[in-house]
């Protein structure tokens, strides 16, 4: 998802919450939830798929990364 996860992946990934670095899956994923109905009512809102990391920085998003 990013030059340091890619370069660097079993580095990077203990500090992701979802233990992971990203894979072309996941952002499928999210593309294909938001180009169905199941995205119909997802309006003006952005979609982080980063396994937690921006949640888990902000303590103030009321998410334990643990």
């Amino acid at each position: 998802m990013n030059k340091a996860a890619r370069d660097h992946g079993e580095a990077v990934a203990p500090g992701i919450p979802a233990r992971r670095i990203g894979r072309a899956e996941d952002m499928a994923s999210a593309a294909i939830f938001l180009a169905s109905s199941a995205g119909d009512y997802v309006i003006g809102s952005t979609l982080p798929v980063d396994g937690g990391v921006v949640n888990a920085a902000n303590p103030g998003a009321g998410i334990d990364p643990a």
